[in-house]
């Protein structure tokens, strides 16, 4: 399947990169962000990874590096995976992704 990516899972990435840059290295920071995308590229040929989001089953999220929940969306009949979120699993997500359908 090909990758998609919504503006918004960029304006979340940066926020997370932020954080890290802030509070612990500039280094480590784009370690964790290559580390992202690489496990977000998995989704390509395992679509399916990730679980079905029971507040919204627009949703599917996967856990990358161990804290974080990237929301995607799968079109079956368009072969394409689109991300749209990404959340630290420590902050209050549900609102942000509760009501999105496209």
């Amino acid at each position: 399947m090909k990758i998609q990516y919504k503006p918004t899972f960029f304006d979340d990435l940066d926020e997370i990169k932020e954080y890290i840059e802030a509070n612990f290295d500039i280094t480590l920071a784009a370690e964790i962000v290559r580390k992202i995308h690489t496990d977000c590229l998995t989704l390509a040929e395992y679509p399916h990874l990730g679980k079905e989001y029971s507040r919204n089953p627009f949703f599917h999220y996967l856990i990358v590096q161990k804290k974080n929940l990237a929301f995607y969306h799968i079109d079956e009949t368009k072969q394409v995976v689109t991300l749209h979120r990404i959340f630290d699993g420590r902050r209050d997500y549900a609102d942000a992704v509760a009501s999105v359908t496209d």
